[in-house]
């Protein structure tokens, strides 16, 4: 029988966040409205150095010489400097507590753009970010332009127009539209210059969603093109904006495919289940 962890409250300064952690999970929970979280440190002696202060910062346990945690997000927040002026955010709490306001981070006598390599991969950013409001723009975009904003450039298709809403899908999203407000399920999976991370999430824009649950499946190679799950996690969130679960990684092995399925009650209608999926292509089997 697998011992259960227990978790336990982080203490992270400059932050209004509750932070639970057991080892192998980290919890963020911000405010309803007006989360934040300030820079920790960007810069370290090595790549080890990097993975201490996040094992020790965070609660988390390294293993194989790497670290890897399952995160999971409640809520929408932004990025301050002590000054407290929006800076850039990633939507990755860990990512945005190791670089500087520029969105660097030094490793030894390395600098390295976190923030270029976050934006060449515009489909895989995270959301939940609240100093981006689609509802402010709602009125002066056309439906397809707010979709193309909320789905980061992802193609899609008209998948349902009625009176509970206009839906767009595609393998990666779901987007909905009604009354000027926006939901949206995706995935996704990014690999940066020194982490990785992949997973899911249910984000609103406008009106919140009253109930909302991810229910993710991460696959990798067994033999040849086939895969199986090697993970399985779920989370759920109730009257809130932003729901994500997903891994993150750094010098631990990432998965190759994540496929999530999303469920939510937004404006008094049952959105979903409604799967989305990212990674490399592979015939999933059972084992």
């Amino acid at each position: 029988m697998t011992e259960a962890r227990v978790q336990s409250p982080v203490r992270l300064d400059g932050s209004n966040a509750t932070i639970m952690s057991d080892g192998g999970m980290v919890a963020f929970s911000f405010p309803r409205e007006g989360g934040y979280l300030q820079p920790a440190r960007w810069q370290f002696d090595d790549r080890s150095d990097l993975m201490s202060f996040l094992a020790d910062r965070l609660n988390i346990i390294a293993k194989n010489g790497g670290l890897h945690s399952t995160v999971r997000r409640h809520g929408k927040y932004v990025r301050r400097n002590a000054d407290g002026a929006t800076i850039t955010t990633f939507g990755d709490p860990i990512l945005d507590l190791i670089t500087n306001e520029q969105g660097e981070l030094a490793i030894g006598r390395e600098r390295l753009a976190i923030d270029k390599a976050e934006l060449s991969q515009p489909r895989d950013r995270l959301g939940g970010i609240s100093s981006i409001d689609l509802t402010l723009y709602g009125q002066k975009m056309t439906p397809y332009d707010t979709v193309r904003a909320a789905m980061g450039g992802d193609d899609f298709v008209l998948t349902e127009a009625s009176e509970r809403a206009l839906v767009w899908s595609s393998i990666i999203a779901r987007t909905f539209k009604r009354d000027g407000d926006t939901m949206r399920f995706r995935a996704f999976k990014n690999t940066g210059l020194v982490h990785w991370k992949m997973g899911a999430e249910i984000e609103t824009w406008g009106e919140h969603f009253q109930e909302a649950r991810i229910e993710s499946r991460y696959l990798d190679t067994v033999v040849g093109q086939t895969c199986a799950v090697v993970k399985t996690d779920s989370d759920h969130d109730t009257n809130d904006d932003y729901l994500s679960e997903y891994e993150w990684g750094i010098k631990a092995p990432q998965p190759l495919r994540v496929k999530s399925v999303c469920t939510a009650r937004w404006k008094g209608e049952d959105f979903g289940p409604m799967q989305v999926e990212r990674g490399g292509e592979c015939f999933e089997v059972e084992l």
